[in-house]
């Protein structure tokens, strides 16, 4: 008996102590606004009724299911008609995911998800009158909505794991705000602050805010997949969503018809997103000195975008697509590939206007865009900007269908333009560059206060535009520049493949067509450009224009069908092995484009490495450097100096030598680390920046600025100062340098 009962307390004492060394089992949470049982969230029954309730109960790795319905953040089982409160808001929870879209109580199968069929919204509305507005710029003062919450939903402070998925956000409004308010008037959606949540299949719908109608992100990086922002409104910036120091990732998401002064769709403010594969259409920029229809890249933005189409949108000032505007330092480096511009307008720059900033743009199509300056793209003051394998078609404009150059008539800062292996028709007076002309244009000032005049008279603006292994209508002097009729497969529905007789992909019937013509423009690219991806026969040359280098490149012909059987050593594909696949290999012999260059030397103790991200680049590419200090020591190591004692050099072989043409120090005025450096043991500094390829004649005059030429250039991460610790104290002049190869 007493064995009996020393066995039971055992095994109460197992299952006690278990209790308490392992965790809760995660929890599913069901709220229905519709349910009529115990309310505590057990089931679809006993739902909790409020959004407000399950949040305070929720715990990491719980779910919340929620049913179609609408629900208010001021609303919860202690206040069930509301309390007014407009700073009310959802804040998310680490480690809780949202789930909207449920069929709900009453239903056959309450479990059903569909959040088309029964949408879960999250209502700003605190008193259920919003009425329907059709026009964005009243969101902000309809008299309905001025009791609305200022931010619905609030993402701060969040990780990855704060999850919400399937919602529509609705109704948000920051219609007052004063000089102290500052953030807090951003957001009328969604708010984050330091947040890294994850947000898929969210509708963003009918928010405004002084800036940041639709989402406002403050230092933050959230994933956004497969989201839309429609019909917001920002008095200032960011109609859908305005990004502040921020990061994050958008993917698969829609930004149409939202509204702001400047970045209808998007805002970036020294913030750097990575976009892949969204749709910006229909936004609006009002004007008022900004612009941006689809985005606005403001400062040291760097977006990169892939795969994304910018479509009707408008500008009442520049950039009807994006405007890309780096006034002030650092400058930004966006960086575009296979991206559409279609049928978007603005004053400057219908598809791009380009301000100071320094873009490069790959596989890109500017079809169809209309300005008054710069059909396709405008460029202006000290705009660096790089179009490889681009096609512009049907653009139009009163100066430059498709390149419009220009600078502000007190500045008179030059633009660098390179277009290689592009194909450029668009009906002629393709390139204006007012240099070359004698017409005189008078400007808005760019800001209040600006003195006014002309903006620029012949031979002022001295904008450097080289074209090389192009197709332009009318011609353009540069290496292997051609003009003849590209052979679109059909532009009046918008397909700008190149015809061929070998074979050309047919995107609406998803195969591959033959045609009666072979364009010239096939083969006829940069000999230095690989051909990449695309399919054989493909000559052993890059196509020009949008398809080049991809696996949608039309086929090379060469006057006989394409060859049945592939014959080894045949690089071009003309069913022969000759002298002509000898030349190509020989020209790219041990020839390796991918490879990253880095050097590292260790000094004291100290390590210093720098890397280019290739060895060899062509035309226009930004060189991506990372220079790195690593204290290796178990000291402080601390470093000082009158000035910078950090900074990038670049400079260009001439014979034997080296000459400096440009660093990081000459363009930004305050550099990271002004007067010194300290790194405690084992810790590393590290800086990324691009240089754009051009040179400033070592003059550090912007307006003395020119297009690096062909050659070898060397990198070199410096150091110049006087150590302090560890002692003795010492000067110290470090250099660690790569070589690079610049091709056209």
């Amino acid at each position: 008996m007493m064995g009996e009962t020393n066995l039971k307390v055992c095994v109460l004492m197992s299952i006690f102590l278990l209790g308490m060394v392992c965790p809760a089992a995660a929890g599913k949470i069901i709220v229905d606004a519709d349910a009529p049982g115990a309310n505590n969230g057990s089931s679809w029954v006993d739902a909790y009724k409020y959004l407000q309730d399950a949040l305070a109960d929720a715990n990491s790795g719980d779910e919340i299911h929620v049913a179609e319905g609408i629900y208010t953040p001021d609303s919860n089982s202690a206040e069930p008609s509301g309390s007014g409160d407009r700073t009310a808001t959802f804040q998310l929870v680490n480690g809780v995911t949202i789930n909207g879209g449920y069929a709900g109580f009453g239903e056959l199968d309450p479990n059903v998800r569909d959040i088309e069929a029964y949408e879960t919204i999250l209502s700003g509305d605190l008193n259920g009158d919003d009425i329907d507005v059709d026009d964005p710029y009243d969101l902000l003062n309809e008299p309905t909505r001025f009791e609305n919450s200022y931010h619905v939903v609030n993402g701060s402070n969040t990780d990855v794991n704060a999850v919400l998925d399937g919602l529509t956000i609705t109704g948000g409004n920051i219609n007052s705000w004063g000089p102290w308010q500052y953030r807090d008037d951003y957001g009328g959606g969604m708010y984050n602050e330091f947040g890294r949540l994850t947000i898929s299949n969210c509708t963003f719908s009918g928010n405004s805010a002084r800036s940041g109608g639709g989402m406002y992100n403050f230092r933050s990086s959230p994933t956004l997949t497969s989201c839309t922002f429609s019909h917001n409104y920002a008095f200032e910036d960011g109609g859908g969503m305005y990004n502040h120091f921020s990061s994050p990732s958008i993917i698969s998401c829609k930004f149409r018809e939202n509204v702001a002064s400047s970045g209808g769709g998007l805002y970036n403010n020294s913030s750097s997103p990575t976009i892949t594969n969204c749709t910006f259409s229909k936004n609006e920029a009002g004007g008022g000195g900004g612009g941006g229809g689809g985005m606005y890249n403001l400062y040291n933005s760097s977006p990169k975008l892939s795969e994304c189409t910018f479509v009707k949108n408008v500008s009442k000032a520049e950039g009807g697509g994006i405007s890309d505007t780096s006034y002030g330092q650092p400058h930004g480096a966006a960086t575009l590939t296979n991206c559409r511009f279609i049928g978007n307008i603005a004053v400057k720059g219908g598809g791009m206007f380009i301000g100071r900033g320094r873009p490069t743009l790959t596989n890109c199509m500017f079809i169809g865009n209309s300005a008054d300056f710069g059909g396709a793209a405008a460029h202006c003051d000290l705009a660096i900007a790089t179009y490889s394998k681009c096609t512009f078609a049907a653009n139009s404009a009163q100066y430059g269908k498709a390149i419009y150059c220009s600078s502000w008539w007190y500045t008179r800062i030059p633009n660098i333009v390179r277009l290689n292996n592009c194909i450029v028709w668009d009906g002629g007076e393709e390139i204006y560059n007012d240099n070359d002309n004698n017409s005189i244009i008078t400007p808005e000032p760019p800001f209040p206060g600006a003195p006014t005049g002309q903006e620029e008279s012949s031979n002022e603006s001295n904008s450097i535009i080289t074209i090389i292994y192009s197709d332009v209508q009318g011609g353009w002097l540069g290496k292997g520049n051609i003009d003849v009729d590209p052979c679109f497969a059909d532009a009046n529905n918008v397909d700008y493949h190149l015809k061929s007789q070998a074979g050309r992909w047919d995107a609406n019937e998803g195969r591959w067509t033959k045609d009666e013509v072979t364009s010239p423009c096939i083969d006829a690219g940069n000999t230095n450009s690989p051909v990449g991806l695309e399919p054989f026969p493909n000559g052993g040359v890059i196509n020009m224009g949008a398809y080049g280098c991809t696996v949608e490149a039309s086929k090379s012909y060469f006057g006989q069908p394409v060859c049945e059987t592939l014959v080894a050593g045949d690089i071009n594909g003309d069913c022969i092995v000759n002298f002509k696949d000898l030349a190509f290999m020989a020209f790219h012999w041990l020839e390796d484009r991918g490879a990253a260059n880095s050097k590292t030397i260790i000094e004291d103790g100290i390590e210093y490495y720098v890397k280019t991200d290739k060895s060899i680049y062509e035309l226009g590419e930004h060189t991506e450097i990372l220079y790195r200090i690593t204290n290796l020591t178990d000291e402080q190591w601390r470093i000082s100096g009158m000035g910078y004692v950090r900074d990038i050099l670049v400079e260009v072989k001439e014979g034997q030598s080296f000459r400096p043409i440009w660093s990081v120090g000459s363009e930004i005025p305050s550099l990271p680390g002004p007067g010194g450096l300290r790194l405690q043991p084992g810790e590393s500094t590290e800086w990324r920046a691009p240089w754009p390829q051009f040179h400033m004649n070592s003059t550090g005059d912007c307006r003395d600025y020119h297009q690096a030429p062909p050659g070898t250039y060397r990198i070199t991460g410096v150091v110049d100062g006087y150590r302090m610790s560890p002692e003795p104290p010492m000067e110290i002049h470090i250099r660690v340098s790569v070589d690079i190869t610049v091709v056209y």
